[in-house]
């Protein structure tokens, strides 16, 4: 068994199906609500039955794809219809369960909040960042800028900054004292 329906997507006119373990995809515009023209949907088409999403809030459209936490990390459903996992490096957060994820199209970013982290993909770079917050609930784009909900209240993300620090990591090869 697959499990129960966890979320649903719209992905090049396909409504996109994600259970607990698999995902399909389901073509066509469906019969009209008046007239009753138009085609079917379906057939159903599989995509996977080995890796669908933990819920509604762990999915998300892109310009690249459908990204979405499963069981087994984060994942993208790219415009070829295949799986690509973009969560390596950060498995080590797979356990938390997402509250919500959001695209910063303008930032080239993708966003999953936790209830003790923002996890971002810098999709420009593919590389990934984690930012240390406390008791998130949900999030949302207004705006224009992504805000995340907490008990004591928003916390919108800043558009002006006053001070930026760099740091710098070194390796050198082993260095002998005398």
């Amino acid at each position: 068994a697959t499990g129960a329906i966890t979320a649903l997507a719209f992905w090049q006119e396909t409504l996109v199906v994600f259970r607990e373990t698999a995902i399909y995809a389901l073509p066509g515009d469906g019969f009209g609500n008046v007239a009753g023209d138009g085609q079917n949907i379906g057939p159903a088409r599989e995509i996977s039955l080995d890796v669908g999403a933990v819920n509604q809030e762990s999915v998300a459209t892109t310009e690249r794809g459908v990204v979405f936490h499963s069981s087994k990390g984060k994942w993208l459903l790219t415009k070829g219809w295949q799986l690509e996992h973009i969560g390596s490096n950060v498995v080590d957060y797979d356990s938390e369960a997402p509250l919500a994820v959001h695209v910063g199209e303008f930032e080239h970013e993708i966003r999953w909040l936790t209830s003790s982290r923002m996890i971002v993909l810098n999709t420009l770079a593919g590389q990934w960042g984690e930012w240390s917050i406390a008791g998130g609930l949900h999030a949302c784009m207004w705006n224009g800028a992504h805000v995340y909900l907490t008990a004591a209240g928003p916390k919108q993300q800043l558009s002006t900054y006053t001070a930026l620090t760099y740091g710098m990591d070194v390796e050198t090869a082993w260095i002998k004292l005398a």
